[in-house]
């Protein structure tokens, strides 16, 4: 009887471990790079992390990001918005993820190189088969797997 109860016990602890992500909501079947690298990913909403304050003019072309399983990563949308300073940044990248990425930090989070070699170091919120939350210091950015017909 103790061997049973320890062995789920052990079970309990094992399966609670496999929640790698903050907003993950199940334990999952399938790699970290196997979940990331399955789809391509079209951003659906995003949040402002920052105390600076924007006036959105925003419009996402459903332009999608492809990360592949050789570590090249591709895609980017275009926006145009107005900063707290009234300053226009029409046609500014919303986000660029040309280039390579790499997990780091035990697959917490995602390192993504462009191709002039500057990086930007995404924290993981969520990775599963449909959903890819992630943000930096100053924005977080939720994909959605799109739903072809």
């Amino acid at each position: 009887m103790i061997k049973k109860v320890a062995i789920i016990f052990i079970l309990i602890i094992f399966i609670d471990g496999c929640k790698k992500y903050p907003e993950d909501e199940h334990i999952h079947m399938f790699t970290a790079s196997g979940r990331l690298c399955r789809t391509p990913w079209r951003v659906r909403k995003f949040e402002n992390l920052t105390s600076q304050t924007f006036s959105f003019g925003l419009v996402l072309s459903d332009l999608p990001v492809i990360f592949n399983k050789n570590g090249t990563c591709s895609g980017g949308d275009v926006m145009s918005y107005i900063d707290g300073n009234g300053i226009n940044h029409n046609g500014s990248y919303i986000f660029n993820f040309n280039g390579t990425w790499e997990f780091i930090e035990h697959k917490t989070k995602i390192k993504i190189t462009n191709n002039s070699y500057h990086y930007t170091v995404w924290q993981i919120f969520q990775l599963d088969r449909s959903t890819l939350a992630i943000a930096s210091d100053s924005i977080k950015y939720y994909f959605k797997e799109p739903k072809f017909k």
